[in-house]
């Protein structure tokens, strides 16, 4: 059954990428690769996954979708976190930390959290 959920959500990933694309909206779209590569990530495949969400923060970067931009780098450091990069870990944590807008304090409080779990390893 697993295996028909991640399907079924990468379908949708795709066809919700390819519409926003067409579209032209560029939020959505930046989004929408970060997602993807969450889901990459917890589906184990993190290649995937830092290629997806890299490409949402690039994007993020170019719109100055600043909260979308602030929680993609998060994912991306989660994911280094999981992987044992504790040094690409902390520098997008740090990023992500800094990024957040002063409005969004659930992902402000989120990256302290990742933070707290990153200084139990180091």
């Amino acid at each position: 059954m697993h295996r028909v959920w991640s399907c079924l959500l990468r379908a949708a990933g795709r066809r919700g990428l390819a519409l926003a694309t067409q579209l032209d909206l560029q939020p959505v779209v930046a989004h929408t690769r970060a997602c993807m590569g969450t889901l990459a990530h917890a589906l184990g495949d993190c290649t995937l996954a830092r290629t997806q969400i890299k490409e949402g923060v690039a994007l993020a970067r170019r719109v100055d979708d600043r909260i979308g931009m602030a929680w993609a780098l998060y994912n991306l450091g989660c994911l280094a976190l999981d992987q044992d990069d504790n040094p690409a870990a902390r520098a997008w944590l740090s990023e992500s930390v800094s990024s957040f807008p002063e409005f969004d304090r659930l992902g402000f409080v989120h990256g302290l959290a990742v933070f707290a779990r990153l200084s139990g390893r180091s």
